[in-house]
């Protein structure tokens, strides 16, 4: 196997995370004004909606690679280590997309 693919097979769900806790941190910056649609409320919600899915989607990615590194690691201090690298975006995301909404 070569050294792309096993690096695919082990951080795939990583870069994915990062990606979307980058994206939301765009968003946040994106202004959004709901007057301007026809019905104000239903658009607050559907933005609530894309966010919350967007943190459990975040949330889940982590969780993956969490069991990924806890299982494909041979050290213990390298896996706190991965630990505490991945509880970044985690409350990243956590805490965009509660401030969000």
């Amino acid at each position: 196997m070569g050294i792309t693919q096993h690096f695919l097979r082990r951080y795939w769900s990583l870069l994915i995370a990062f990606l979307i806790v980058a994206l939301e941190i765009y968003a946040c910056g994106v202004p959004f004004e709901p007057v301007a649609f026809e019905i104000p409320e239903r658009a607050v919600w559907g933005m609530c909606i894309v966010y919350v899915l967007v943190l459990v989607l975040s949330l889940g990615l982590l969780v993956h690679s969490w069991q990924i590194q806890r299982r494909l690691t041979r050290n213990k201090w390298r896996l706190v280590f991965w630990t505490h690298v991945l509880l970044f975006p985690a409350l990243t995301s956590i805490v965009l997309g509660l401030d969000e909404v």
